[in-house]
């Protein structure tokens, strides 16, 4: 029983301390000080979500976690991942350890997570901003995962076709016919590209290449067939 009251006083100064956690991560110069922000928002978050404080409770220590994250994600980004030089002959191990490779051993960090860190850093401020103030809108759970799909999406989003490529350099005519038997033979294409090994996005990156080449095609209707042949598709897997 006294075990638990001491737990739950544990849990419960956990919370108290994600008021000042934003102040304490801007003020954090050192990768154990930001990893041990993580940990207790970390804490504080699964303590919300087991005590049923609420929504609001839960995501709030989980912003504070992942912002943690971009920031230790940036600092790991920073460290040079080679000892560089050649070590002396009487060099110890410890002397051949990169910098990065040093910090995850102090910092008790998993490789994968120091990865997953750093794209988190890769994030731009605004939509992570706007990730939150979406995700709270609609009382939903702020998380990881959640945030990178948002990222995808809106990668995917500014990424133009190829066909609307196609169109804005004029080298094919904005029209809707041509547009949907373009497509549909494009969506053929890559099917048994990517049937036999390939890479969809190489394969659309060479013919945002050879628009001159899609265009004959098209016009010739015989995008389906041709496309297939290398060294067209293949180019673009090298």
């Amino acid at each position: 029983m006294e075990a638990q009251v001491t737990d739950e006083a544990a849990e419960t100064n956990t919370l108290a301390k994600l008021d000042g956690a934003m102040l304490a991560l801007a003020e954090a110069r050192t990768l154990p000080n930001v990893k041990t922000i993580i940990n207790m928002a970390e804490t504080a978050k699964t303590y919300a979500r087991a005590a049923k404080l609420g929504q609001e409770k839960q995501n709030a220590a989980a912003e504070i976690a992942i912002e943690a994250k971009v920031k230790a994600g940036d600092m790991f980004d920073q460290l040079p991942k080679s000892p560089g030089g050649r070590p002396a002959r009487t060099a110890d191990r410890s002397s051949r350890v990169s910098e990065y490779r040093r910090a995850l051993i102090e910092t008790e960090t998993e490789e994968w997570e120091a990865v997953r860190w750093q794209r988190l850093a890769r994030v731009d401020p605004a939509l992570r901003a706007m990730y939150y103030a979406n995700t709270r809108r609609v009382v939903g759970e702020i998380t990881e995962a959640g945030l990178l799909r948002t990222v995808t999406k809106y990668e995917q989003a500014a990424t133009p076709t190829v066909w609307e490529e196609a169109v804005e350099n004029e080298i094919l005519p904005r029209d809707e016919a041509l547009r949907k038997a373009f497509e549909s033979a494009l969506r053929r294409v890559l099917k048994g590209y990517c049937s036999r090994g390939g890479d969809e996005q190489a394969a659309a990156e060479v013919l945002r290449r050879d628009f001159g080449v899609v265009a004959a095609l098209i016009a010739a209707d015989d995008l389906g067939a041709e496309l297939e042949v290398e060294p067209l598709v293949g180019e673009g897997t090298a």
